[in-house]
């Protein structure tokens, strides 16, 4: 009886362990890549973009939700997902519903809160990137 358990409980982990085999390969090239990286002394890639976004923090709030608006034409998901994780604890929302939101693309028109009485800008970064705090409700 022990033996079928332990020849089971083998085959279990084999089974379990197939999986993250084939994460071997990868795991490998990254930490060469990391590793020629540091060696050249360079940054990895998109950390600039992840330092242009944390200017963005010292102007909203410590935590909860922050409004984002995307007003460019395109998907905003790369973006997003970036400015997520540069301001996290902040947690981004696809809403002008909160007291502060980050406006991403350039505003075509009225298109962008800029005309909209019910916020006012707080800080424009480059041409892009815009955060603004509702003034009224």
């Amino acid at each position: 009886m022990r033996t079928a358990r332990a020849i089971a409980g083998g085959a279990i982990l084999l089974l379990l362990g197939l999986p993250a085999s084939g994460l071997l390969p990868v795991a490998r090239w990254n930490l060469h890549v990391w590793d020629r990286l540091r060696e050249l002394s360079r940054d990895a890639p998109d950390t600039g973009q992840d330092r242009f976004n944390r200017e963005l923090a010292p102007y909203l709030p410590l935590t909860g939700p922050v409004g984002f608006l995307n007003v460019s034409p395109g998907d905003p998901k790369r973006t997003w997902f970036f400015l997520q994780y540069s301001l996290a604890p902040r947690t981004l929302v696809a809403s002008v519903d909160q007291d502060f939101v980050v406006e991403y693309g350039v505003p075509a028109g009225a298109a962008g809160l800029g005309h909209d009485p019910r916020f006012a800008l707080v800080k424009a970064f480059a041409d892009d990137l815009r955060v603004f705090r509702r003034v009224m409700r």
